[in-house]
């Protein structure tokens, strides 16, 4: 993963020459107790340990502004270790303003381990996508995405998804604070996988597609909301129709005093999937979103000065593991700290 995104290194410093640039620094640590369910004997109720580093680099000028950042984020389940997490991530993205539009490029690489005392999980994801922003009728703003994937998953077996993805959105300014956005999303897949209990040297085959509107609604004033939606139908070689999915997500938060504020982060997906007789039979094949992780967090933090930051964060996480076979999920409370440049 580093490698891959080293390539890119080069080209962006090209770019900082004459241009404010920053370097970030940061990291946190949280712990706190969890009570969990889930496959596997992925069953507990104990402490949770997780910490986070987060290195980066920033920089704009007038029309064009680029950005690297690393982070890496250990997680430690039960006071006996018997579930880890260790997730690895890099990030790339450089926009520049034209006259009449704006377009950029994102690259995102991440590598994510799953340990326990009865299986190992990995997962290896890249997305590369551009960018284009302009107005209809000189004000209302268009953003079009349009990107590739990949994600290979180790477990018994293998499985390797490819994609390639579309996402067009139309926002309506209500005011100078209030925006609302209408778009589609649409995404075309192709998995090939293998049991370790095929005897046959050679992979098997699962094509489908996910497609279906979207809004949003963002909302930057004395508060901060901004929350997306989106209705999929999901078609492939292993489910029926319809098979729906609902994914939401919201960040909302407010500052209660100069240096209090509340944050509440809703990160979750809904499925209604209606698989074919032998889908049981071909799980190694069945689609696994790149984001896996269900969350729904309140965090109440205190701000020390500008480079501290204590705080309480509470409240559920499901992970979707392998083909939903291997699930985990609960609640937690945790304490934590976090520091920054």
């Amino acid at each position: 993963m580093i490698n891959r995104i080293f390539i890119f290194i080069p080209a962006l410093l090209i770019f900082t020459f004459n241009v404010h640039a920053q370097i970030k620094i940061g990291g946190s640590i949280e712990s706190g107790y969890y009570k969990a369910e889930g496959t596997q004997s992925i069953e507990q109720n104990d402490l949770f340990t997780g910490l986070d580093g987060l290195l980066g680099y920033n920089y704009k000028n007038e029309n064009r502004k680029g950005s690297i950042k690393f982070r890496v984020r250990p997680e430690f389940y039960g006071l006996n270790n018997q579930l880890s997490t260790l997730k690895l991530r890099g990030d790339v993205s450089y926009f520049q303003n034209e006259k009449a539009f704006t377009w950029g490029i994102n690259l995102s690489d991440q590598k994510y381990d799953v340990k326990s005392d009865n299986f190992n999980l990995t997962y290896n994801t890249f997305i590369l996508s551009g960018n284009y922003e302009s107005y209809v009728n000189g004000r209302l703003p268009l953003n079009i995405v349009l990107g590739y994937g990949y994600q290979d998953i180790g477990y018994s077996g293998e499985q390797n998804l490819d994609l390639f993805f579309g996402d067009i959105k139309l926002f309506q300014p209500l005011d100078e604070n209030l925006k609302i956005g209408y778009g589609a999303y649409i995404e075309n897949f192709s998995i090939t996988g293998r049991s370790i209990y095929n005897l046959i040297n050679s992979d098997e085959e699962n094509k489908g597609r996910r497609f279906g509107p979207e809004i949003s609604f963002n909302y930057l004033g004395a508060e901060i909301i901004n929350f997306d939606y989106r209705f999929l139908f999901h078609n492939s070689d292993f489910t029926n129709s319809p098979s729906i999915e609902h994914w939401f997500r919201l960040v909302a938060g407010k500052l209660i005093t100069s240096r209090f504020s509340v944050f509440v982060l809703i990160d979750y997906y809904i499925r209604n999937f209606k698989y074919k007789n032998n889908a049981d039979k071909y799980s190694y094949l069945l689609y696994t979103t790149m984001n896996f992780d269900n969350r729904i967090f309140l965090k109440l933090g205190y701000e020390f000065n500008d480079n501290i930051e204590l705080y309480i964060r509470s409240g559920y996480f499901k992970e979707n593991l392998y083909s939903s076979k291997y699930n985990f999920d609960g609640w937690n409370a945790l304490i934590g700290v976090d520091l920054s440049n």
